[in-house]
């Protein structure tokens, strides 16, 4: 088993496991509520857990319903009485499951008690490389993502190989996206050794655990530059996900596809704002089409005005007609620049019939 520290300046410090199988993670189990994705509590998967077995199992539903405040007083009042015979000062909250259960068990974390214990173990690709760092938790209403949430680390994140390894070919694809972001944010030997390999076809599963370690260090070192979003660096982490989030909440797309789609219409609206080499967009189109990973089967029809009411709810946004556009202008070398809602949604449209 290996360990690395990840840099959180003023914020706490996780630290990332890399193990085989659940047998390795070390918890105590009769102080441990386990937030799971239901998935791993069906008669086929429960043997997968059984390490677990003295632990408490709030089994969960994943996805964006989930995140739902509106739901959220039932659950804590469903967790408040299961966990009712543990003290708070040992209380761990365990998440396992994608990116929707990471960030709702994060937040009862941070909220349950003034806040217990956290411990998160991702089960998705896109987990592994993104949702479990940077200590964001998340709640979404009326529909539109992430409005409400709190920065606060895990403790401990355990990456588990065999689990990651048995995912299917989807759930990889949505991953290598996020690494693929990284890779382009961050620039260096690594990037460079990433886009290689992809461009050679090497298998998506070999190339998200070989790569795993630096993109998460990639991610934190942002990270650790602005932890609580104050100062606007941690900005670069959103390239491809302003459209993304809107695609995804219109067109019901997967998350990693969606901000797949909105990845490329940034690095295309890039070559024409920024200067960005084409040849770059051209290498990332290159690796999507040959991983299969966007369509334009995924995408379905949306007009301009739903786009720009969703646009407009964006979280991240500058102001109430604006919002802080990502934008690459060569490997490693992001930029943020306030666009305009109508103007986004116009260079969308017109770009994605190009």
């Amino acid at each position: 088993m290996t360990a690395r520290y990840c840099p959180h300046a003023l914020m706490k410090k996780s630290l990332v496991h890399f193990v085989d199988t659940f047998s390795e993670l070390s918890l105590s189990c009769e102080t441990s509520l386990f937030i799971c994705d239901d998935f791993f509590c069906h008669p086929e998967q429960t043997r997968r857990i059984s390490p677990f077995k003295n632990s408490l199992l709030y089994p969960v539903s994943a996805g964006e319903r989930l995140k739902d405040l509106v739901s959220f007083p039932q659950h804590v009042q469903h967790i408040l009485e299961l966990t009712k015979n543990i003290s708070p000062k040992h209380l761990n909250i365990v998440a396992l499951g994608g990116g929707s259960v990471l960030d709702f068990a994060g937040f009862v974390a941070s909220v349950l008690k003034r806040g217990v214990n956290f411990i998160s173990i991702p089960s998705t690709w896109l987990a592994a490389v993104d949702a479990a760092h940077g200590g964001k938790t998340a709640l979404n209403v009326g529909g539109v993502k992430n409005q409400v949430g709190t920065f606060y680390p895990a403790s401990d994140i355990y990456i588990v190989k065999k689990v990651l390894d048995e995912l299917p070919l989807q759930q990889a694809k949505e991953g290598f996206v996020e690494m693929l972001k990284m890779a382009l944010l961050s620039g260096g030997e690594w990037a460079e050794n990433l886009l290689q390999q992809a461009l050679e076809g090497t298998p998506l599963q070999d190339l998200l655990w070989n790569f795993l370690p630096q993109a998460i260090d990639a991610k934190n070192e942002v990270v650790s530059c602005d932890p609580y979003e104050q100062t606007g660096e941690r900005r670069v982490l959103n390239l491809g996900h302003t459209v993304g989030h809107v695609l995804e909440t219109l067109c019901q797309t997967p998350h990693g596809i969606a901000v797949a789609h909105g990845f490329l219409f940034s690095l295309k609206w890039s070559v024409a704002e920024c200067g960005l080499d084409e040849k770059i967009f051209e290498m990332v189109k290159s690796i999507f089409s040959r991983y299969e990973i966007v369509t334009k089967s995924d995408l379905t029809k949306c007009s301009r005005e739903h786009f720009l009411k969703v646009l407009a709810g964006d979280k991240k946004k500058n102001t109430s007609e604006s919002t802080h556009f990502i934008f690459l202008k060569d490997l490693g070398k992001p930029v943020h620049i306030s666009k305009g809602f109508e103007e986004i949604s116009k260079q969308f449209f017109i770009r994605s019939s190009e």
